[in-house]
């Protein structure tokens, strides 16, 4: 049985450029044999709001966005019952990412 995941991504982040780094992104992911589904949010909340609903069906989740993505990422996570919350991955991609900055992940 494969593992899932969620690609969970701001198509509009920093300046965008997520949408030409998604083949390699879900390549990665399916080399290292990851059933994967990718879901670019359509507005504020929606991650959260696709987290709390469907996140429980998935092994891991992979935030792709600015320091909003995660934020609605994390609530949506944390609303999932602890013996099924998934794992949480993240993939900054914003214009500032002060998450990404205060924990020294590399913008590129």
């Amino acid at each position: 049985m494969n593992k899932k995941l969620l690609l969970i991504f701001n198509p509009h982040s920093g300046k965008a450029k997520i949408k030409s780094k998604l083949f390699d992104i879900v390549n990665i992911f399916a080399k290292d044999g990851w059933e994967i589904q990718a879901y670019p949010t359509q507005r504020e909340n929606d991650a959260y709001e696709f987290i709390k609903e469907r996140g429980a069906e998935f092994d891991r989740i992979v935030a792709s966005g600015g320091d909003g993505t995660l934020n609605e990422a994390v609530r949506g996570i944390m609303s999932i019952s602890k013996d099924s919350r998934p794992e949480l991955g993240y993939i900054p991609a914003g214009t500032v990412n002060d998450f990404a900055s205060n924990l020294k992940i590399p913008k590129n």
